[in-house]
C-alpha cells in the first residue's frame, strides 16, 4: 500500500489524520507506514470535508460523523 502522504490523503480530502490502528494497535510511525486493508483511520476535519469523505471516498468506510449536538462544552 501507500502512505497518507503518497496517498495525498490532506490535500485529495482536506483533513487530517491523527492516528492509524492495524489490528487493534496504534502505529507509531503514521507518515511513513504503507497503509493496509481494514487500517482503522481516526480522521479530524469540518463537518462539511466529513461528509464529502463519506460521499466520495470509494475506498473509505466513514462510521462516524460530526454533530453540532456532540460539541464539548468546557
Amino acid at each position: 500500500g501507500k502512505t497518507l502522504a503518497e496517498w495525498g490523503f490532506r490535500e485529495r480530502h482536506g483533513a487530517n489524520v491523527l492516528s492509524v490502528r492495524r489490528r487493534g494497535r496504534p502505529l507509531d510511525a503514521v507518515a511513513t507506514t504503507p497503509l493496509r486493508f481494514a487500517d482503522s483511520l481516526l480522521v479530524v476535519g469540518t463537518p462539511r470535508r466529513i461528509e464529502r469523505l463519506r460521499e466520495e471516498a470509494a475506498d473509505l468506510v466513514v462510521v462516524a460523523g460530526w454533530r453540532t449536538s456532540q460539541r464539548l462544552r468546557c
